[in-house]
Formats: C-alpha cells, sequence, structure tokens
C-alpha cells in the first residue's frame, strides 16, 4: 500500500507525484492507493476516488509515501519510506529541521533529483517544465519592464504560465508576440536585437531552449550573438565552458567536468563578455559552492549601466549562489524583484526606474504548469513504484536497485555514506 501526502508545505503548490490515471494503473497492479485530501491539488480529490483510491488524511498504513517537496516537521510518520524533493544535499539550512525529525523517526528518504543512472541526469524531474515556465515568466516580466521604460510592446500579451490552459496555447500566445516584435520598426530600431540567452546545458535549460525556439526565436551559436540582426529575435545558449576562465591561465582549454571537479581554479567572464548583449537572461545552470558566480553583486553597476539584459529570470533559483545578489525565492503571489546597483531589493514589482534590474526567480515553477507538468512525473515515477515498495523500511535500502538506491538520504537514523558530508 502506497500513500501520497498533500503538499502542505508550500502554499503555491498544485502538484502531485502520481496523478489519477497512474493510479488507476497502481491499483490495476493490486496496489492499494491512500491519498490525502487536498483542495489545492490541481486534480481533485473526486478524480482520485473515480480511479479507485482511499481518501483519507491518515497514511500511517501505507509503508511508502511519495509526496514532492520537503516534509515539514511534525508531519513525519515514524519508520516509513519517504519519496520526495528534500532539498537537503546542500545542506540547505531552512531544510535541516525536518531532516533531523525523518532521522530521529528513523525514516527512510528517497529523493527524486538523485534517481540516477550513473551521471546521468534525473530519472523523475519536473525539471523541462522548470525551464518551460522560467523562460515564460521571463517573456512575461520582459512585457512590463519594456513598457515601464516607455515602450508599449507584444510581449504585455505573454501572461503568466498559470493562466495558459495548454502548452500549445502559450506557444501561440508568444509566437504571435515575438512576430510583432521583429515587425516593430520603433522597438527593433529603439531596443536592438531581441535576444535570449540561457546558461546551462541540462534539463532544465532545454525545456527553455524547446519552448523559444517552438514560439519563433533563432538558435544562433554564443560566439556569433555579434552578428545578430534587430528583425529577428535569438535564443543563444551558454554552456558553462563559454562562461569561466581558468584563473591561472586564462587562455587555457578546459573541459565542463574540469570546471565541477575544480571549481576554485576557474572565475566567470559572463557577465565582462555577454550579459549587457542579452534582452532577457535565463539562468538555468546547476550551482553550489566554490563555484564562481555567474552574476556577483559587486558587477551589478556595470549590468545596470550598461541597461540590460532588461530582465534576469533565475530558474535555479540558489539563494546568494551563482547570481549573488538574489536574497529570496519568490511565488506566484510576489513574482518580481528589482533590485537596485548595490544589490538590494527595493520592492515587489516592476517599475520604470532606470537604475534597477527585474529578477524572477521562483522556487517552484513547475506548479505554474502543475496539471502537465505532474502527468510528465508521474509517468517516469510509475516505472519506479513497484521496486520501492518491495523493499521493507526493515530491509537494506541496497536492496533497491541501483539507480533508486542512489537517491537514499538517510535510514535506520543515519545519513547514507553518499550524502554524510550534509550539515545537519
Amino acid at each position: 500500500m502506497i500513500g501520497i501526502r498533500k503538499e502542505d508545505g508550500h502554499a503555491c503548490e498544485r502538484r502531485t507525484p502520481i496523478v489519477p490515471d497512474d493510479v488507476r494503473e497502481l491499483i490495476s497492479r493490486g496496489i492499494s492507493v491512500l491519498v490525502q485530501p487536498s483542495k489545492l491539488r490541481i486534480f481533485t480529490d473526486k478524480e482520485y476516488s473515480n480511479a479507485g483510491a482511499v481518501i483519507t488524511e491518515d497514511l500511517s498504513s501505507a509503508s511508502v509515501i511519495f509526496g514532492l517537496k520537503a516534509i515539514p516537521v511534525g508531519s513525519w510518520l515514524p519508520q516509513k519510506t519517504y519519496a520526495i524533493f528534500s532539498h537537503t544535499h546542500k545542506s540547505q539550512k531552512e531544510n535541516m529541521p525536518s531532516l533531523r525529525e525523518a532521522l530521529s523517526k528513523k525514516c527512510r528518504i528517497i529523493d527524486y533529483e538523485f534517481v540516477r543512472e550513473g551521471t546521468e541526469p534525473s530519472l523523475v524531474k519536473f525539471s523541462r517544465w522548470a525551464g518551460i515556465t522560467g523562460a515564460i515568466q521571463g517573456l512575461h516580466a520582459l512585457g512590463l519592464k519594456i513598457i515601464s521604460m516607455g515602450y508599449s510592446n507584444p510581449f504585455l500579451s505573454v501572461s503568466s504560465s498559470q493562466c495558459y490552459s495548454s502548452y500549445k496555447d502559450v506557444v501561440a500566445t508568444t509566437q504571435s508576440a515575438v512576430n510583432a516584435w521583429v515587425s516593430n520598426s520603433t522597438l527593433t530600431d529603439d531596443l536592438g536585437p531581441l535576444i535570449v540567452g540561457i546558461t546551462g546545458t541540462g534539463n532544465v535549460a532545454c525545456g527553455a531552449k524547446q519552448f523559444l525556439i517552438d514560439s519563433g526565436f533563432k538558435i544562433i551559436e554564443y560566439n556569433r550573438i555579434s552578428q545578430c540582426e534587430a528583425t529577428s529575435a535569438y535564443c543563444v545558449i551558454f554552456p558553462i565552458t563559454s562562461t569561466l576562465v581558468m584563473r591561472e591561465n586564462a587562455s587555457a582549454e578546459f573541459s565542463q567536468q574540469d570546471c565541477y571537479s575544480s571549481p576554485e581554479k576557474f572565475d566567470s567572464i559572463f557577465v565582462e563578455r555577454f550579459i549587457s548583449k542579452l534582452s532577457l537572461f535565463i539562468n538555468a545552470v546547476y550551482w553550489e559552492a566554490p563555484m564562481p558566480r555567474l552574476v556577483p553583486t559587486k558587477d551589478l553597476p556595470f549590468i545596470i549601466k550598461s541597461g540590460r539584459p532588461y530582465v534576469i529570470s533565475d530558474v535555479s533559483c540558489d539563494i546568494e549562489g551563482s547570481i549573488e545578489f538574489l536574497k529570496s525565492g519568490m511565488n506566484i503571489f510576489r513574482s518580481w524583484q528589482l533590485y537596485n546597483v548595490d544589490g538590494n531589493p527595493v520592492y515587489s514589482a516592476v517599475g520604470n526606474e532606470s537604475n534597477l534590474i527585474a529578477v524572477t526567480a521562483i522556487d517552484n515553477l513547475p506548479s505554474l504548469f502543475a496539471r502537465q507538468a505532474s502527468i510528465d512525473f508521474s509517468r517516469d515515477l510509475l516505472k519506479f513504484v513497484s521496486s520501492i515498495l518491495s523493499v521493507d523500511i526493515s530491509e537494506s535500502y541496497t536492496d533497491l536497485p541501483h539507480s533508486v538506491a542512489g537517491s537514499v538520504i538517510c535510514d535506520n537514523g543515519k545519513l547514507t555514506a553518499k550524502f554524510d558530508s550534509i550539515k545537519v
């Protein structure tokens, strides 16, 4: 028997790990399903009950409990297996109290982010939808920022992601906006080429890239960015190797693996070489200390003086991370933040002050496209449910399939060897 948690740790979280259609599939395999009731979830309790699930607050009979976000303190059931995004592997301080409770109650945490084969990306993921919604939110903010500069513009028609019922709808709206922009001589003459830059090459970056391609943006290599024409819209991908140089030898060649294995040997050149050429910057690159920051706070005077980019969409949403001046994540109620030249937040709206830069950094972006994102995630997860359920909490987690065993953060009151560096 499995349980599906309601998401009670985040006011805006509408996603679910397993959708009703896949609940029906699990029940056909002989797996009973308990679902906590929720008025916020994108799929209704009735849809789950129609699929055969039992709607109940009490999940104590479930052997494995599936959720999404970190479990609130006080909500862990003892000696249960939980599958969630724990957000603990970087010792994120806001989630340490929850992890301590999981340890004290001898729970097993399976973290979706690390369900992998070797060095491949996660096999259970929302990352593509994070990239898509990050691009939509960035273009939505771009329309607001440009009108604050005194220009009516077609990106005002691009709404926030939750306003669309389907991917097809938002692509059609964005295509129309792109076509109207490049045919508007006032915008192209005064503001130059429309260029969206994306850092990263993983699933998040690929999601953003595909959305922009579908919406009419042309792909151009980062080393040809100076060739962009004002009458076209462009998407530029910056692999990590294009944004860094080796500290001791700036002309030396290096690989992406070098950047991750010895980050202390590198400095960022992204601001100096590229950022002022962009209209919108979408940050989709993985970051953790001591990796160099793509946009250090000290570079804000240069960025604001150059006037571009107009908007930063920080999909990664690492607080004081690759975008160093990002002080907090945002949400559906507070989607934007303006920052001044000192890196201090001013207020939560896009305004007309030329000495401020607009940033959007929503920490659960796929929830804005909750239905389709949940369907895709559930399809990924369905492949692992039976194997997770087959290894009881009383048995060794190493009996799980290798791709799942490597995702176990803690078991039987202890951190696993892979994650024993977490500072609980």
